[in-house]
């Protein structure tokens, strides 16, 4: 029998490990579906020599994909959770470079489309945060089956909407309208 405080570990880590895949999937799709606006982001953060930004770019969207498979294949789980906290605090680092900097204008590269956004503090914490869940994945351990494997799945569906949810309203914060602006007295 397995106890308790094992079972609770292996249903957090099943349901964060299918929201980090999500998360590491929406990032690598989102980035092959528009090459020039992501190779342009990853220019914008003036950390790479420009001869490596090009082929930067078109690397990262795939091994963001790779992240997302490994997550669910049995041997390569610990190498995919260990490689999501390296890439997630590298990513947190290039965008705290760039705010010590002063550059807080430029497109953090996280997603193209509506929810593209700056750089900002709050993003290096979402991707502290996001390091720390797959570092939890990484310790979790298997042994899931039937109704609490599937409720797992679902949690983890459901952290994954709430990610969208929330970098919806940090996009919006950061991008606010000319009615929003005048609302919060904004300039």
């Amino acid at each position: 029998m397995i106890e308790f405080g094992v079972l609770v570990l292996a249903a957090l880590g099943l349901a964060l490990r299918t929201c980090l895949s999500l998360i590491f999937a929406a990032a690598g799709v989102s980035k092959l579906r528009d090459p020039a606006i992501f190779e342009r982001a990853v220019a914008g953060y003036r950390l790479l020599p420009g001869v490596l930004v090009a082929p930067v770019a078109m690397v990262l969207p795939f091994l963001e994909l790779a992240i997302a498979g490994a997550l669910w294949i049995e041997p390569l789980r610990p190498a995919g959770a260990a490689a999501a906290v390296a890439l997630l605090l590298l990513f947190a680092t290039a965008m705290e470079i760039n705010i010590r900097r002063g550059r807080t204008q430029i497109d953090c590269g996280c997603g193209s489309g509506f929810a593209s956004q700056a750089i900002s503090r709050l993003l290096v914490l979402r991707n502290g945060v996001l390091a720390g869940t797959a570092a939890l994945v990484l310790a979790a351990p298997d042994g899931l089956g039937g109704l609490a494997l599937a409720n797992c799945l679902v949690a983890g569906l459901l952290l994954f909407g709430l990610h969208i949810l929330v970098d919806l309203v940090l996009a919006l914060i950061a991008r606010p309208t000319r009615s929003t602006r005048s609302a919060w007295n904004i300039q």
